[in-house]
């Protein structure tokens, strides 16, 4: 016994070992470029001044100045605000809609030129538009980003129920599941790596279109401040906001990734059976 746990935890301590070799060399490579950034500013390597482009020493110093006084935090949080607004309201539309074109193929059929029509369409060109007829505000700005944000949760979410295994569906009928068992037992199941993509694209499009509308027309999130800032010439502030937008995008990819993992753990392992017989 002794001997197969020992056997066992060879791999894993490897396993370890290159996970830990790998976060180093990604903590290594982001040092390394923000060294760059402090010698390039530092020599005016690029041509410009401080104005323009600042250290990053003084960059990080204005970013902590600012998450002290409360600046950064409020501004974040009214970000994020208009972001789980929009991202939820990009989810319901896109799956309940993405259910209905996946299981009625009349109204598919009736809808889809309609919605290759307005896919394509820049969501940022909509912004002059949404503020004409809903003025400046959060309404705008949830308008926007679900519209950007709907089409992956739905063309996935329609693909997945149509790629459900008829053999399944036929089971249910012939042990007379009725629809909404049949569509929440075996559909939504079916369906849900299809689902969980294009929840995972929408979050990172929806954090992005909500910035995106408040540095072109409102808000008071980080899109704000740094136009502010911008505007004020101080370009370390700004720079500061910009900082933080970057940090909140790889927080809202590591997170959206780590609960899309453990989300379908179940579906991996399935998988995994499948290959290996």
């Amino acid at each position: 016994m002794a001997l197969i746990t020992a056997d066992a935890a060879g791999p894993a301590r490897a396993s370890m070992r290159v996970l830990g070799s790998a976060r180093l060399h990604r903590v290594g490579v982001l040092i390394g470029l923000l060294l760059l950034w402090e010698v390039v500013a530092a020599g005016r390597l690029l041509g410009v001044s401080d104005q323009h482009f600042p250290r990053f020493s003084t960059v990080a110093l204005a970013f902590w100045r600012m998450l002290a006084d409360g600046e950064l935090t409020m501004a974040t949080l009214e970000t994020l605000r208009a972001y789980a607004q929009g991202f939820v309201l990009a989810v319901v539309v896109g799956v309940v809609g993405g259910v209905a074109l996946g299981r009625l193929r009349f109204l598919a059929r009736a809808l889809m030129p309609t919605i290759e029509f307005l896919r394509p369409m820049p969501s940022v060109a909509l912004i002059p538009i949404a503020v004409l007829f809903l003025g400046i505000g959060e309404e705008m700005q949830r308008i926007v980003a679900m519209y950007a944000a709907v089409w992956p949760v739905l063309l996935g979410t329609m693909y997945g129920v149509r790629g459900v295994d008829p053999i399944l569906l036929q089971t249910a009928r012939q042990f007379g599941l009725s629809r909404r068992r049949t569509l929440f037992k075996i559909v939504l199941p079916g369906a849900s790596p299809y689902i969980a993509t294009g929840v995972r694209l929408a979050s990172l499009i929806t954090l992005s279109l909500i910035i995106t509308t408040e540095l072109m027309a409102s808000g008071n999130g980080l899109g704000n401040v740094i136009v502010e800032y911008q505007l004020a010439f101080k370009a370390a502030e700004a720079y500061a906001g910009i900082v933080m937008v970057v940090i909140l995008g790889y927080a809202n990819f590591l997170a959206t990734s780590q609960i899309e993992r453990r989300l379908m753990r179940w579906h991996n392992r399935l998988a995994a059976m499948k290959t290996n017989r």
